[in-house]
């Protein structure tokens, strides 16, 4: 069976490279990677990182999520971190995750019993009844 990021791709898109921090590079969260380019992607990815290596987009590997959801089409990415279903907004549309379908979406997915914290910027939101700020915590 195909590895469904294979299937999938990243494309120009690059949003992890973006909005996720590589200690090992110096790399902030929410500043552009110095190795990536827009229609190529990373330049060392052969030899990337292990924090970049590890890390797992939900678009890749959720065949189910229709490509608006692919974090540069939808302007935040998604991801798994110890149960949980993070989605970093990239701040520059801080209300990108309020858009239709997708925060229908994440608080279904919050009502079902998957905890979904929204972190934008410095701020962190976990959706439910009522939604209860949290510490945001970057990966």
């Amino acid at each position: 069976m195909a590895d469904p990021a294979e299937a999938r791709g990243c494309g120009e898109c690059g949003m992890c490279c973006k909005l996720l921090s590589a200690p090992s590079l110096n790399k902030p969260p929410r500043k552009w990677c110095v190795h990536f380019r827009r229609r190529s992607g990373c330049d060392i990815y052969a030899d990337r990182p292990a924090e970049c290596r590890g890390f797992n987009c939900g678009w890749l590997l959720t065949p189910s999520l229709p490509d608006d959801w692919r974090p540069d089409r939808a302007g935040f990415l998604l991801h798994q971190d110890e149960g949980r279903i993070i989605v970093e907004v990239d701040p520059s549309t801080p209300q990108a995750w309020k858009k239709a379908p997708f925060e229908q979406t994440l608080r279904g997915w919050a009502a079902a019993g998957t905890e979904v914290v929204v972190l934008v910027a410095d701020k962190g939101l976990r959706l439910g009844t009522p939604d209860q700020s949290v510490k945001a915590r970057r990966t």
